[in-house]
């Protein structure tokens, strides 16, 4: 079969002329994206609830700031409805949950993540150093979550033992019928994560207060 001069020439160009424009084209998908970004509304509260309100923001010379046109939103990765976003979080594990959303703006179609904080540590705020075994006592347990906000959790959240006495949810029900330790060990065990567990030790009061006695 006769070869047709140049043939091999055009096919390679017609090849590399073919990626070449691919690539543009995902260098210019690229480009767009991080022009605008996704965020949550700052009344949302992600690390406790699984909803938030989406805005999406244009980089400007100053900065990220609301985008102004019309734009569509759209995933997979959870409950959209305009832009209120109900999501699911990631199972027991380390890592932040993200949100993949298609954004278009001006029929030109964007991959944008959203990423919502996790909960890396516990703590204990107790508010005292002592407890008085006269009145229930309320055992304040705070996550720590990556976004570097902290918020109190319950028993949803967290489980709490007690070494002397019972919990009912996060409240010590002071012994009735037994005798009462010098000190408490309460150990607060992170449900989603039982790695995540904290131990503190508080003493009882044994002097009376005043206060306490009935008039």
């Amino acid at each position: 079969m006769k070869k047709i001069p140049g043939a091999g020439f055009f096919f390679s160009l017609k090849k590399h002329g073919t990626l070449l424009l691919f690539l543009c084209f995902a260098s210019n998908a690229q480009a767009q994206a991080q022009e605008f970004r996704l965020r949550y509304d700052s009344s949302s509260i992600p690390e406790l609830y699984n909803q938030v309100y989406i805005i999406l923001e244009e980089k400007k010379q100053d900065g990220y700031h609301p985008f102004k046109g019309k734009y569509k939103l759209e995933t997979t990765d959870g409950n959209l409805k305009g832009n209120e976003f109900f999501f699911q979080r990631n199972p027991a594990d380390d890592s932040e949950t993200v949100a993949h959303f298609k954004v278009t703006v001006d029929k030109k179609t964007m991959n944008l993540p959203l990423r919502f904080p996790v909960l890396n540590d516990i703590r204990f705020n107790l508010y005292t150093d002592s407890i008085k075994p006269v009145l229930n006592f309320y055992v304040n347990v705070e996550g720590i979550f990556s976004s570097g906000r902290i918020f109190p959790l319950t028993e949803n959240d967290v489980v709490l033992t007690a070494s002397a006495g019972r919990m009912n949810g996060m409240e010590w029900v002071v012994p009735k019928n037994e005798t009462i330790p010098e000190k408490i060990r309460f150990t607060a065990i992170y449900k989603n994560r039982p790695k995540i567990q904290k131990t503190i030790e508080v003493y009882i009061k044994k002097l009376k207060d005043p206060r306490d006695s009935p008039e």
